[in-house]
């Protein structure tokens, strides 16, 4: 799809303000509601949308079953996006609560020092909280970081992008998630448990949001510090 431009209204409903990130999948906008005036995110696919009716889905499900400290959905269709002088172009869409104080990753980045124990553990208790939430529900996020975790205008950090979420939990073989915080079992091929792979990353989240920096940059077999850690565990 074409760059959107400011200005370009959504469905005739949603006046987007600014793009807000690019992603691998779809890219993110800030968009203000015509009739309420209220802000929110925009998540619109960049070519294939074949996975935003899964996030759709999970996220609805989510959202009936008053799962806490997550970022809701609260609207989404296929409709058409009008741009100044051309013609409209169809699209699907997800509209999400808007966190405007950004995600995690953004107070980590410069300086790499983290938030150190005592504030890391108020902040990953409701991190924990949430994943604890959507487990109970059968359901796994399996891109658990730091980008993933926003704050909303409180601080609270809340769940977000279930891009890659699922009901089911066993079995699964995909290939999926963010270097660097992906469980062993996923970088090394072959079955694993959408649970259990959850709480590896959630571990790598810790880990960062505590010091700062990765453990490791891949829980593979000849990374060295992923090794030693493995041994101090066994």
């Amino acid at each position: 799809m074409e760059d959107i431009p400011n200005k370009a209204l959504i469905d005739d409903k949603y006046l987007i303000i600014k793009k807000l990130s690019y992603g691998g999948q779809a890219n993110i906008f800030l968009v203000k509601e015509k009739e309420s005036g209220e802000i929110y995110v925009a998540k619109i696919p960049i070519e294939d949308d074949s996975f935003l009716s899964s996030e759709i889905n999970i996220l609805q499900y989510l959202k009936d079953n008053n799962v806490p400290y997550i970022i809701n959905k609260v609207d989404d269709g296929n409709g058409e996006i009008v741009r100044k002088n051309h013609e409209p172009v169809e699209i699907s869409y997800i509209i999400l609560e808007y966190a405007k104080n950004r995600d995690l990753e953004q107070y980590i980045r410069f300086p790499k020092t983290g938030f150190g124990e005592n504030l890391s553990k108020i902040i990953f208790y409701r991190i924990a909280k949430s994943i604890e939430a959507i487990h109970e529900k059968e359901t796994c996020h399996r891109d658990i970081k730091l980008d993933n975790i926003l704050l909303d205008d409180d601080y609270h950090p809340k769940l977000s992008d279930f891009g890659l979420a699922t009901h089911n939990s066993d079995d699964l073989t995909d290939y999926t998630g963010t270097p660097g915080y992906m469980a062993p079992e996923i970088t090394e091929g072959g079955k694993y448990d959408g649970f259990k792979v959850d709480i590896f990353s959630l571990g790598v989240t810790l880990f960062r949001l505590t010091l700062g920096i990765s453990p490791f940059t891949d829980a593979q077999g000849e990374n060295s510090i992923y090794n030693l850690i493995k041994k101090k565990i066994q």
